[in-house]
């Protein structure tokens, strides 16, 4: 069996407060670390606790079913909501224990400013994510926005230097971006080899070539309705391609079959 609960719904007597998925979340640590310093936190998207449960209880049953195989021997599973994202983020709690003290939001900064990476606003109005976690990344990054100069700059030469001058770098990727378009700010970091990327829309997603060419989004439709662009399934598995076949029912259309079932089966 493969149990997948709200935080507290294992043992609701030793856990007095809500038992809600949608707060999964909150008491998983992943909300203190969202949002800007000083500001509330952002929530992210409620299913992201859901999914993350899932995938990790479908990857243990599997595991589960192989050990039935070689020893005769089932065990249940059990995991809450909350614990599949404390899982994702598992550097939360020994970084507080070194450091004595929990690590909180810097905004789109990675964690303790321990590297380069942020979003920029290009001058048509578009985002970019950029990342530097190394030397070698941050060199690269630091010579496309100042040339030779700036990278070999002793301000920024080390992890160190680079933790205590991320203000300026930030507004210096600032200003960089806002000088370019998406199209050009991409094509300058790809020819530097700088870690940076668009960050989509759904239009974005449905007019890449590369998405298209992947058939990550399909059409699926229902009798008398358009057919409606959704994510493919995923995984995809060679030699198989699952399909959706529809988009289900209108509201009600089974109501009547379902009740005539229910009135067959009673006694």
């Amino acid at each position: 069996m493969v149990n997948v609960f709200p935080s507290g719904a294992d043992y609701p007597q030793l856990w007095p407060w809500d038992v809600h998925s949608e707060l999964a979340a909150a008491v998983s640590g992943q909300m203190a670390l969202t949002g800007h310093a000083g500001r509330e936190p952002v929530r992210p998207e409620f299913p992201l606790a859901e999914y993350l449960s899932g995938v990790l209880a479908a990857l243990r049953a599997v595991t589960e079913l192989r050990r039935k195989h070689a020893t005769g021997m089932s065990r249940d599973i059990e995991i809450p909501l909350h614990l599949a994202i404390q899982r994702m983020i598992e550097w939360q709690v020994p970084i507080a224990t070194g450091m004595g003290r929990p690590e909180l939001r810097v905004g789109n900064s990675f964690p303790m400013n321990f590297s380069i990476s942020n979003m920029h606003r290009t001058g048509d109005g578009k985002f970019i994510a950029v990342s530097a976690a190394n030397d070698a990344t941050a060199a690269k990054l630091l010579e496309m926005l100042g040339g030779p100069a700036l990278r070999d700059d002793p301000r920024f030469s080390t992890l160190q230097a680079r933790m205590a001058g991320l203000d300026d770098i930030t507004a210096m990727l600032d200003a960089w971006a806002g000088e370019r378009t998406i199209a050009q700010a991409m094509q300058e970091a790809a020819a530097h080899d700088v870690v940076l990327g668009q960050i989509y829309d759904t239009d974005d997603i449905a007019s890449d070539p590369h998405v298209i060419a992947r058939g990550n989004i399909v059409k699926v439709g229902a009798p008398g309705r358009e057919a409606i662009p959704m994510p493919c399934p995923a995984p995809r598995v060679a030699g198989w391609t699952p399909r959706q076949h529809t988009l289900g029912p209108d509201l009600g259309a089974d109501t009547a079959s379902v009740l005539a079932s229910l009135a067959t089966s009673l006694p």
